[in-house]
């Protein structure tokens, strides 16, 4: 971790920063700031220090606002946390990084299932 004190949960966007060899909590503070977006992945597990981190496959991730099925995901100004890409537009205009589709819902509103496709 990047701050040891950092409050790293399951489900998750993680960064990784090759200055410091370090992970910590992704966010976009705008879409100015998207040479920001260096979303590794998502944490799957925490061990102690040892972060366990998917780029693929199917994983639950921490979201905010609304979210639908089908929905294409990309990292939100809050940490750890993603949010909805509401109009294709906004993939090509802002160039806003997609890293996965939403696939399921659950009755929690912070959590949906996604399927991941980081690059």
């Amino acid at each position: 971790k990047y701050d040891t004190d950092e409050p790293i949960q399951i489900g998750d966007l993680i960064s990784y920063w090759a200055e410091t060899n370090t992970v910590t909590r992704a966010f976009i503070p705008n879409w100015k700031d998207n040479e920001h977006n260096k979303v590794l992945g998502v944490c799957t597990n925490i061990n102690n220090d040892n972060i366990e981190v998917a780029s693929t496959g199917i994983v639950d991730v921490n979201i905010e606002g609304l979210i639908c099925l089908g929905d294409k995901l990309t990292a939100s100004d809050i940490k750890g946390k993603a949010k909805a890409i509401k109009y294709n537009q906004d993939e090509t205009q802002f160039r806003y990084r997609h890293i996965g589709k939403v696939i399921g819902l659950y009755n929690s509103y912070n959590v949906v299932k996604v399927l991941l496709d980081i690059e």
